[in-house]
């Protein structure tokens, strides 16, 4: 590869593996996040609000 020992080539491979992870989770988390706002909106309109539990 680029002479890295095959040590090496497991570490910085699960570092970029862990780092895409990392990233990928909050661009979901933004995601789940948004549509959850937008479905609460659609569902108070069609429902209302639900009571709070204490």
């Amino acid at each position: 590869m680029i002479g890295w020992s095959e040590s090496q080539c497991l570490f910085f491979c699960g570092a970029a593996g862990m780092a895409v992870s990392v990233g990928l989770g909050l661009i979901c988390t933004l995601i789940f996040l948004f549509t959850g706002r937008k479905i609460r909106r659609t569902l108070e309109e069609e429902y209302g609000k639900l009571p709070r539990r204490m």
